[in-house]
């Protein structure tokens, strides 16, 4: 069997769909997406409440920029600067012209970097770090991290954290919350708050609750039928999502994870 090639898989993915459906999840069409990264954008600002900071004064460094969706969310905070970075040149050289006013550069984040200069406050990381499919290269991953960040400064993930075994497909890895937590914790970091990312609208991959199981199916099977119907059902779920995300502190899906390194 050829071995995945991440870099390969990425270049030719976005150069043929450099937009958000081409960053999503393709199956779900254009409308039920862009509802997705709405939704997105709500748990983003919802968790960066929790850092009592100066945004002015931060320097942020973004892992797996893609289309540059990130970036945009940092400089709605007006964070002092932003270097954003990607495993591809495809995003490199189309988020230089999108934001001349942001660093990028072209990092492969499970590569060991050598004698890491910490000089970052935020460094975040949001649904990137599970298409690191060799654990030996994640470990390394945040490692690198943890050398790239300021003292006391902060590490911002998106993951899916599932209780559960470990489950591993071609370019994507659901890691189980306990080699997650332990892995992030031993490379130097503490915890400091967890929030949804999302409750419903999402792939429930951390339960067995049939009810929850059985909605999302419902949910899938609808929107893939039309453009339409993504958009309809999108409109509906979007307020209820925003909702359960203010009122919980974990998911059956995806959670971000806030750290500060120690």
């Amino acid at each position: 069997m050829k071995k995945f090639n991440p870099q390969d898989y990425w270049e030719k993915r976005l150069e043929k769909s450099f937009n958000l459906h081409g960053v999503g999840d393709i199956s779900l069409g254009v409308n039920y997406n862009n509802y997705l990264y709405e939704i997105r954008k709500y748990a983003f600002h919802h968790m960066m409440k929790n850092l009592k900071l100066n945004f002015s004064s931060v320097q942020v460094m973004d892992i797996g920029s893609g289309t540059g969706f990130y970036i945009e969310r940092w400089k709605e905070l007006v964070v002092k600067s932003i270097h954003g970075t990607d495993i591809t040149n495809v995003v490199v050289k189309n988020l230089s012209k999108q934001f001349p006013d942001s660093s990028f550069s072209q990092l492969d984040i499970g590569e060991k970097i050598e004698n890491p200069t910490p000089t970052h406050d935020i460094i975040s990381a949001f649904d990137v770090l599970f298409h690191i499919v060799d654990d030996t290269r994640f470990e390394q991953a945040i490692s690198n991290i943890h050398g790239l960040l300021n003292e006391g400064g902060h590490f911002v993930i998106s993951d899916n954290f599932v209780h559960g075994e470990t489950k591993r497909m071609e370019h994507q890895i659901i890691r189980s919350h306990s080699y997650m937590s332990q892995t992030i914790e031993n490379a130097g970091f503490k915890l400091i708050k967890t929030s949804p990312m999302f409750v419903l609208m999402n792939d429930p991959v951390d339960t067995k609750n049939r009810f929850i199981k059985k909605l999302f199916w419902l949910i899938t099977k609808y929107v893939s039928k039309s453009e339409g119907m993504g958009k309809f059902i999108g409109s509906i779920l979007k307020p209820i999502e925003k909702i359960l995300i203010s009122l919980k502190n974990e998911s059956p899906s995806t959670e971000i994870k806030l750290y500060q390194k120690i």
